[in-house]
C-alpha cells in the first residue's frame, strides 16, 4: 500500500535551525548568518536559515541575505509587502520604483551606518499566507506555494504556531526520486 506524503514528512523540525531575536541588531543577524553559513559549509549543522524568536522562544519569522540586503535600504520596507507581491516586468518595475522612492541614492556606506539601527523584527520576513503550509497537507499543496509565490521555504504552522519549515530542496528531492523510481518502472 502507497501513502500519501505529507508536509509533515519532509519538514524539518526547528531544533535544526540556528535563532535569532527579533531585537537583535541588523549587524547581530549579519554575524548570524554569516556563522550560520560557516557551520553549514563546514557539516556543523544541518540548516542555513536563520529564525527569528519573538518573545518566550515562539518562531515569529526568518531571516535571509535577501533580507539584510531589503533592509539596508529602508525604502523598501515601506513600498513593498513582500508576503506574495510578484511583477510580469520586474525591471520595468524596480526601476520605476527607484526613481520615484529614490531608492539606493545613498552611498553604500550612509546605508550600511543607518541600518545599524534596526532590530531584526523590522526586515525579517514573517509568516503570510503565502509563505504558510499546514503540517497536515498534501505535497501538491505546497508544490502550488513554492510555485506561485517563487519561496525556497515555506514555514509549517500547527495552527498558530510554527512548528517547523520546508524547504524546497527537501520538496524537490524528493519529487526527483519519485520520477526516478516511476521512469524505472515503467516500460519503454
Amino acid at each position: 500500500m502507497v501513502t500519501e506524503t505529507i508536509v509533515r514528512d519532509l519538514m524539518k523540525p526547528l531544533v535544526e535551525f540556528p535563532r535569532i531575536s527579533q531585537d537583535a541588531t541588523f549587524g547581530e543577524a549579519v554575524a548570524a548568518l554569516d556563522k550560520a553559513r560557516a557551520d553549514f559549509s563546514a557539516g556543523r549543522t544541518k540548516q542555513f536559515t536563520l529564525l527569528v524568536e519573538g518573545d518566550r522562544g515562539r518562531i515569529i519569522g526568518k531571516v535571509s541575505p535577501m533580507d539584510v540586503i531589503q533592509g539596508l535600504e529602508p525604502g523598501y520596507l515601506k513600498m513593498i509587502d513582500s508576503s506574495g507581491l510578484r511583477f510580469k516586468d520586474v525591471n520595468y518595475v524596480v526601476e520605476t520604483m527607484r526613481q520615484k522612492a529614490r531608492l539606493w541614492v545613498k552611498p553604500f556606506d550612509d546605508l550600511c551606518l543607518s541600518a545599524k539601527t534596526f532590530k531584526v523584527k523590522e526586515f525579517m520576513r514573517v509568516p503570510s499566507e503565502s509563505t504558510r503550509i499546514k503540517a497536515e497537507d498534501s505535497l501538491d499543496a505546497a508544490f502550488h506555494h513554492f510555485l506561485s509565490g517563487r519561496h525556497d521555504s515555506l514555514f509549517v504552522v500547527d495552527g498558530d504556531t510554527v512548528s517547523g519549515i520546508l524547504a524546497f530542496s527537501d520538496v524537490y528531492r524528493e519529487v526527483s526520486r519519485r520520477i526516478t523510481e516511476v521512469c524505472q518502472m515503467s516500460p519503454e
